[in-house]
């Protein structure tokens, strides 16, 4: 028996006459940073994902004027114990996807390969590329017990990766997908199917992972894939329930930064609005200066903040590069972890007092880098942190945040005291300036913030 062609099933002109697609485009307004710890892959998976490298870079050359995602399709399938068939309806669906949206790779992901005459068809074309995948246990200390679960980390970590179009091999693609402008997006998720027959049939009862587009890098993807390390979503399959839209609604601002040079190292993991999203808060800080640790976690703590900071420096000179550095790179991932500024609140201020001492921070996240800091400290050290470097640490984070922030102690006679107001005084500014005001708007006049 000759089996049937697909492409006699998607005629040229199918989209023309059946124009609704069903479709949810995600807005995205932040460039992402890829955690690097996403993608522990051994020898045989790093040459895979080399290939992959090259195969995903020849895509985007082609990429249009405006296209953000690359025409690259990926698949995940074979992540069980043993290799399967793959079965005639996948292979139809795989081919549809190649009529109708023309990519210029796929990306096979699998642990074991399937086999049979219809993946026979598909592994030697000239797209094809063969992505060797983890196979994980465990994701963040959290079981990944199923294919269903590793599938879902898979797809995450490929799109963030190398960006493009994750289908599930059971989806038929009935409309490209370029000339419709999804590539043109940021990120767009597959709608899920509405059954009431009482409404409209485009009338979104949730998301559906089975078709995720999204540039590389995405910051939604990554905050999705973050997620499991903040044990947020857990490992959530599928994802077409009907509170996943406010669910992923309320995503987390968070950044991660690795600043090295050959005075210091430095790993900084920030959530700002950790409080906020009900999460346990996680304050972890070595910077090798006791009481920068205890200035670091209060800002943290007052703030609302997780804070993960480890930091190695050449204290054997003094403790300037290592208070400098680490301040730097807390107010890098704060503006990355920032993000979209879009209808927050932009202006923060607070008193903070610790007994006799009182302190006042005022913040403007502005775009622009000023601070003055006035502490009148009379001590030469605090610990083993030079006086001299604690208002050095409120310039440092206000230079590579992007802020206007002026933070003075009005009154105190113990310097550990003035200094501890100052630093909680900031973090009830800070708390206060990135809150939401309810609207969507770039909180200025001029409609942009240069900086953000």
């Amino acid at each position: 028996m000759v089996q049937p062609d697909p492409a006699q099933f998607l005629p040229a002109d199918y989209h023309l006459n059946n124009p609704h697609i069903p479709f949810v485009v995600w807005p995205e307004h932040v460039p992402g940073i890829i955690p690097t710890e996403a993608f522990p892959v051994e020898a045989a998976m790093d040459r895979s994902m080399a290939k992959a490298d090259v195969a995903v870079q020849k895509a985007s050359e082609t990429n249009t004027l405006h296209q953000k995602i690359p025409s690259v399709v990926h698949y995940t399938f074979g992540l069980g114990d043993d290799s399967e068939e793959l079965e005639y309806y996948q292979y139809l669906a795989i081919r549809s996807a190649l009529i109708v949206l023309k990519p210029k790779a796929v990306l096979f992901h699998y642990i074991n390969e399937p086999y049979g005459p219809w993946w026979d068809r598909l592994k030697e074309l000239p797209e094809a590329v063969h992505v060797m995948a983890r196979n994980m246990t465990h994701i963040f200390h959290q079981p990944v017990d199923n294919e269903e679960s590793k599938s879902d980390v898979i797809r995450l970590e490929a799109l963030l990766r190398w960006g493009g179009v994750f289908l599930e091999p059971d989806v038929f693609v009935i409309r490209d997908f370029l000339s419709a402008g999804l590539l043109n997006e940021p990120v767009v998720m597959g709608m899920e199917s509405q059954t009431d027959m009482t409404k409209h049939e485009l009338d979104p009862t949730g998301l559906n992972n089975a078709v995720i587009l999204a540039e590389p890098n995405s910051r939604f993807i990554r905050d999705w894939y973050n997620s499991y390390v903040l044990n947020r979503l857990g490992l959530f399959w599928p994802l077409h329930t009907e509170d996943a839209l406010e669910m992923l609604s309320i995503m987390v601002r968070s950044a991660q930064v690795e600043r090295n040079t050959g005075e210091t190292q430095i790993k900084v993991n920030l959530t700002i609005d950790a409080v906020f999203n009900k999460q346990k808060q996680v304050i972890d800080v070595h910077t090798g200066i006791g009481f920068l640790d205890h200035m670091y976690s209060a800002l943290a703590k007052h703030g609302g903040m997780s804070l993960e900071m480890h930091c190695k420096g050449d204290l054997w000179i003094d403790d300037h590069h290592t208070a400098e550095d680490s301040a730097l790179a807390l107010g890098t991932a704060f503006k990355q972890a920032l993000g979209d500024i879009k209808g927050i609140k932009r202006y923060g201020s607070a008193y903070a007092p610790l007994d006799e001492a009182l302190s006042r921070a005022v913040l403007d996240i502005s775009g622009r880098s000023y601070c003055v800091a006035e502490l009148d400290l009379k001590r030469e050290k605090i610990g083993d942190l030079s006086c001299e470097m604690i208002p050095h640490i409120f310039h440092s984070f206000a230079d590579t945040a992007a802020i206007t922030l002026h933070v003075d102690c009005l009154r105190g006679n113990n310097d550990h005291h003035r200094s501890e107001s100052a630093f909680k005084a900031l973090a009830l500014a800070i708390k206060d300036a990135i809150s939401y005001t309810g609207s969507n708007e770039i909180p200025s006049t001029k409609g942009v913030l240069a900086g953000y």
